[in-house]
């Protein structure tokens, strides 16, 4: 396991580059509309081995994968605007913090 300080600079990598991971997960491409370019596989497999193993990251993952399943359900299978995800994304931070 990393040294605790080492261990947040890479959650705080996964956190930054969540939508890139669940594009790659979900067989999104750099052409699809509103998708940020893939990550460098590498760093994608360095990120993907990381979150196995941390729960915080494993649950940043599984919210974004919640936010995004709701939007596909919202919005008939077509891509959400992005200020519709930004907007839902505020929301949740601010109920789940206000507990």
């Amino acid at each position: 396991m990393s040294a605790p300080d080492e261990e947040g600079s890479v959650c705080a990598q996964l956190r930054a580059h969540l939508c890139e991971i669940i594009d790659a997960e979900w067989g999104m491409t750099a052409g699809a509309a509103d998708a940020d370019p893939l990550m460098d596989p590498r760093v994608l497999e360095f990120l993907e081995a990381h979150a196995a193993t941390c729960p915080t990251c494993q649950a940043a993952l599984g919210e974004e994968r919640r936010v995004r399943d709701l939007l596909r359900r919202c919005c008939s299978g077509e891509p959400a605007p992005r200020d519709l995800r930004v907007r839902i994304v505020s929301r949740t931070i601010r109920m789940s913090s206000s507990r």
